[in-house]
């Protein structure tokens, strides 16, 4: 076979390969460009004391990968409608996202809506207390905006899905060796 024929062949190859890649990974929930995951983790200590490290910025620093620092843009303190800029470091790169608190209620339920010119995310964090005991549940609903970024949404997903657990298992860590 001629040098230019294989050349041509070896990249039809390629071309097909990479549209039953893209083809395969729509199929698998790229299509919707939505990614959702829940989790819980159980912590040894009651409510009142897991609740402040889910919001207060020094702690969340000591067990959620990535996070560098939170701009406060709201005067109030943490309410329903406060919002701030949070920044994210992951693969050399620093992402700022806008974050506004959605509900409240106090060493029970924090919910947030995040915003980055890449996504939109949801998030929610349920504490459930009993026996001194206290299992945080936390949920995340995704919507990724560049059609690139829609495509991928299985494989992102996943990578954050073992992120977001391994921020759990860190949070139970500091939390019970404090």
């Amino acid at each position: 076979m001629k040098p230019l024929r294989l050349a041509k062949l070896l990249a039809t190859l390629f071309l097909l390969l990479a549209a039953a890649g893209v083809i395969c990974l729509w199929f698998a929930g790229g299509n919707t460009g939505r990614w959702a995951h829940r989790s819980s983790v159980t912590i040894d200590r009651p409510t009142a004391e897991v609740f402040p490290w889910l919001h207060e910025p020094e702690r969340m620093k000591r067990w959620m990968t990535g996070f560098q620092e939170t701009r406060i843009l709201t005067e109030g303190g943490l309410r329903v409608g406060a919002r701030s800029i949070d920044v994210i470091e992951s693969g050399g790169e620093r992402y700022e996202m806008e974050t506004e608190i959605t509900a409240l209620e106090q060493n029970r339920l924090l919910t947030a809506r995040i915003v980055h010119e890449s996504f939109t995310s949801l998030v929610s964090y349920e504490l459930e207390e009993l026996d001194g005991r206290t299992t945080v549940t936390y949920s995340c609903e995704t919507r990724f905006a560049p059609f690139f970024l829609r495509i991928l949404a299985p494989l992102i997903g996943r990578a954050a899905a073992n992120q977001l657990e391994q921020s759990l298992a860190n949070l139970r860590s500091v939390i019970e060796a404090s």
